[in-house]
């Protein structure tokens, strides 16, 4: 069941994991102790701890200290065969992902020139036959 707490923005929560490349979509563990943060240019998901899972709340565990894991990020899956573009939890506590698109050498190849990235990112419709491959 839903609590209706609400825990901000996907922006609010990226801004404190370092390193993000872009965030597309954000999904708390079943637990409540991380969140799932989709990654979409690295092709990854990130798990950005909350607290640990024997924490209670955002404060201490049972001796009152602070959780050791809380601010920690670490790779919760990597080298996705497509393009993730957003996360929700499922009913049984795991993940749906969506894959819009499968991977291209392209974008790889053109990482040292982000300039370029950029200028192509806005010529998609004209660029996408050959950026991506099918399925």
């Amino acid at each position: 069941a839903a609590s209706g707490k609400c825990l901000g923005s996907v922006w609010e929560v990226c801004r404190k994991c370092v390193g993000i490349s872009y965030a597309n979509g954000v999904a708390l563990s079943a637990d409540g102790a991380w969140v799932a943060v989709v990654e979409t240019n690295l092709n990854r998901v990130l798990r950005f701890w909350l607290r640990d899972a024997d924490c209670r709340g955002g404060g201490g565990g049972g001796g009152g200290g602070a959780c050791p894991r809380a601010g920690e990020t670490d790779v919760l899956i990597d080298n996705l065969p497509g393009i993730p573009d957003g996360i929700s939890r499922a009913p049984d506590g795991g993940f749906w992902l969506a894959l819009v698109a499968p991977l291209s050498p392209l974008p790889r190849h053109l990482a040292p020139w982000p300039r370029l990235r950029t200028l192509l990112s806005h010529l998609l419709p004209w660029v996408a036959p050959f950026a991506v491959g099918s399925w």
